[in-house]
């Protein structure tokens, strides 16, 4: 589920009105509005690039995984399909919302885009050891290497530690190793003398 719901709503919202106003251009443009390929196909170029745009901002609040980029896509076409069936039901009806709207293979391409698109830049943001940097992993990835390293810097005081406890322990028997060895040397110059 999306972490970020005002900040996914407010793109999501941002989003269907690039569309629109795409759409209201390429087809108010004479000549081109008649032109198939150009209304249909320029706009799923620009639905990517725009949701690739707003996935990154998105991303730069939010930490980024595959999981969370799948949920902000769906959450964009959920956004968009209420907000074109609220305006298509104001200046068509219902009927045609269904009946035309819902029809459009141009319509679920676009849905695919911006799925597989936001999908794929929480995958990269997230899996990307340098572009943490551009989004909110870069203040938790910190601070994950600061307690990371706190733990090895412990972990060394309790090694050193360890290792001096072993030193000391070495010492000690050496020590005693010196003494029983002074006093055989001691006694054999006792006996000798005796």
């Amino acid at each position: 589920m999306c972490k970020n719901w005002k900040g996914a709503t407010l793109l999501g919202v941002l989003l269907w009105a690039v569309i629109i106003i795409i759409k209201f251009i390429l087809m108010s443009i004479p000549g081109i509005n008649n032109n198939f390929f150009v209304v249909s196909m320029v706009p799923l170029f620009l639905i990517g690039l725009v949701t690739l745009f707003l996935s990154n901002l998105y991303f730069k609040k939010t930490f980024p995984s595959t999981k969370e980029g799948f949920f902000l896509g769906a959450y964009f076409v959920v956004i968009w399909l209420v907000l074109e069936f609220i305006i298509t039901l104001f200046i068509e009806g219902y009927m045609f919302f269904f009946s035309e709207i819902l029809n459009s293979l141009f319509l679920w391409i676009g849905f695919l885009v911006v799925i597989v698109f936001s999908t794929m830049v929480g995958h990269k943001l997230g899996n990307c050891k340098s572009c943490y940097k551009i989004s909110a992993v870069a203040p938790i990835k910190k601070a994950v290497k600061k307690k990371v390293t706190k733990k090895k810097t412990a972990k060394k005081v309790v090694k050193k530690k360890v290792a001096k406890k072993k030193v000391a322990k070495k010492t000690v028997k050496k020590k005693a190793v010196k003494k029983k060895a002074v006093k055989k040397k001691v006694a054999k110059k006792k006996g000798k003398k005796k």
